[in-house]
Parts: C-alpha cells; structure tokens; sequence
C-alpha cells in the first residue's frame, strides 16, 4: 500500500544522478506485486469529498455501486440544489 504522493516521490527519486534505482525498475517491480494499492484516503486517515454534478443514480451509474459504497461510508450525501449563480449573473457558459 502506497499514497500517491509517496509513489510520485519514489518516482522522483530514480532521476536522482546518485539514484540506486532506475525508473524502469521501479515500473517493473510495481508491475510484479500481487495487490498494488495507491491510495490516500485511508492511510492519511483524512476525509474526502466529493463535488459532482451528477443524481447518486447518475454517479453509481458512472463510478460502479462499490466505489460510490466506499466514498460513502461513514459520510452523507448533500444536494445543494438553489438555481445557478453564473446563469443568474448572465455568464451562463458557451
């Protein structure tokens, strides 16, 4: 299990002149683990949110029912739904 962050560092590091560890090697062994996890949410332990555009119909539809159940759980699903600010002020996009 690695965070993105972590993994961009890894990846950093290989262009380093004193680097013991090349890019190519780094892919290749990333490309030989048996379960690769990138993820940021549950090692940082921090809250994620979510801004769409979508109905929860439209975003199970787009994401698949067990990402949305992980984005989900132990959070709430909030509809702001007043009229459009830009369409009101006349800037509605092209």
């Amino acid at each position: 299990m690695i965070t993105v962050a972590e993994l961009m560092l890894k990846f950093r590091d290989t262009y380093r002149q004193d680097s013991a560890t090349s890019e190519t090697a780094l892919i290749r062994f990333l490309s030989n683990v048996d379960l690769l996890v990138i993820d940021e949410r549950y090692t940082l332990e921090k809250p994620t949110g979510v801004i769409t555009n979508l109905q929860s119909d439209e975003l199970i539809t787009t994401l698949g029912r067990a990402a949305v159940d992980r984005i989900m759980e132990d959070g709430k699903w909030v509809t702001f739904n007043w009229s459009s600010f830009r369409i009101n002020k006349g800037t509605q996009p092209a």
